[in-house]
């Protein structure tokens, strides 16, 4: 098969691509994310929809989008959406079959206008039912949270990530944290961002992951640490499955202690995109209509971090061997006393098992397609 992809997400689509191509099939896609440059290349230059347009993406943006391409993208057999699904809507036209991965709340750019989140939703609903649409998650939470607003069913197949081609080493003598929230204290040997991001490093690398500097480590740079410290920002984080599938050890909170430190530390970096009503700025909860448990009521922390127990690294069958720690405290001593080659080995071979299931579950996709 040949399909057609247009993106927001470099991750993501790089990941789905890799698993695609592997199997035999073609992927053509047109990147308009800022973060292009990751993998060595500019943002595309797209008509109607890019960089500068698309949030406002409506009906008439997707009429206008099929006019301009209607010819150039019938030759397709299929399109891919990754970030963000909306996208989704561009392809009805074409009456051909959508594959949808939600990646991070797949309402994004909509979570502030009523109308357009309902009319996505109405637009999924008909069309995940006419089998044109197929709804896929890469991590379990947001398979629940768009099964929450759509009320149908998302399959999931976790990232692979093995683009980064990094393999642990644990050469540097001390672990790094890559925390968005710098109010944890310091543990001994823990390096900060800020000080990764050294001139001295940042003149002889350069940084290959998606984030907000433009130079810095690259992939086999972060998996030369010792491990990886992280409060986490999101439930599902894609350089997380780039580190599990390099064998990297991570240390991250415990539910109970994650949950002690959103309930002081929400406005300050912790999981502080578990909701893209919190990240865009706007008041708690959901502006369609929503129960008890909505999801994007932020400033409810037992809410939160009951939604939050669906995150990548509470997953035994996702990432069973991330080290969780239920204080600083207890995260100094894992630090000082945890066997980190014996943790890679069983995150390595756990890998393994996992590219098994995921190739096997793309492979039934796109075999479904016809």
């Amino acid at each position: 098969m040949h399909l057609f992809n247009l993106d927001l997400h470099v991750a993501v689509i790089a990941d789905v691509r890799s698993i695609l191509e592997g199997l035999g099939h073609q992927v053509t896609s047109w990147g308009i994310s800022g973060h292009e440059w990751v993998f060595g290349r500019r943002p595309a230059r797209v008509d109607v929809v890019n960089q500068a347009t698309w949030r406002g993406l409506d009906r008439r943006m997707c009429d206008a989008f099929y006019e301009r391409y209607a010819r150039e993208l019938d030759r397709y057999d299929a399109f891919v959406v990754t970030h963000t699904p909306s996208f989704a809507m561009l392809y009805e036209r074409w009456r051909k079959p959508i594959l949808v991965v939600a990646s991070t709340r797949y309402e994004c750019p909509f979570t502030g206008d009523r109308g357009r989140w309902e009319a996505l939703d109405d637009f999924l609903r008909r069309r995940i039912d006419d089998g044109k649409v197929v709804p896929l998650a890469n991590n379990r939470y947001d398979a629940a949270y768009a099964e929450y607003f759509t009320g149908r069913a998302w399959r999931v197949i976790p990232s692979l990530c093995e683009y980064a081609g990094a393999r642990w080493t644990g050469r540097r003598p001390e672990f790094l944290s890559t925390s968005l929230w710098r109010g944890a204290p310091p543990a001994p040997g823990v390096l900060d961002r800020r000080d990764v991001f050294a001139p001295s490093l940042l003149r002889r690398a350069l940084w290959k992951l998606p984030g907000v500097l433009r130079t810095g480590p690259s992939w086999q740079d972060l998996a030369d640490f010792r491990g990886i410290v992280s409060v986490p920002y999101n439930a599902s984080i894609m350089s997380l499955f780039e580190q599990s599938t390099a064998g990297v050890p991570h240390f991250m909170p415990s539910h109970p202690f994650l949950t002690e430190l959103h309930r002081r530390h929400h406005r300050d970096g912790v999981m502080s995109q578990l909701s893209y009503a919190q990240y865009e700025g706007l008041p708690p909860g959901s502006i369609v209509p929503a129960d008890g448990r909505d999801p994007n009521r932020w400033d409810d922390t037992d809410v939160m971090m009951d939604w939050a127990r669906l995150s990548d690294f509470y997953d035994p069958e996702t990432m069973p061997h991330v080290v969780q720690f239920d204080s600083f405290e207890h995260l100094r001593h894992l630090l000082e006393t945890t066997n980190l080659e014996a943790v890679s080995r069983r995150m390595l071979a756990h890998a393994a098992t996992r590219r098994a299931a995921v190739v096997a579950a793309w492979r039934d996709v796109l075999s479904r397609l016809g």
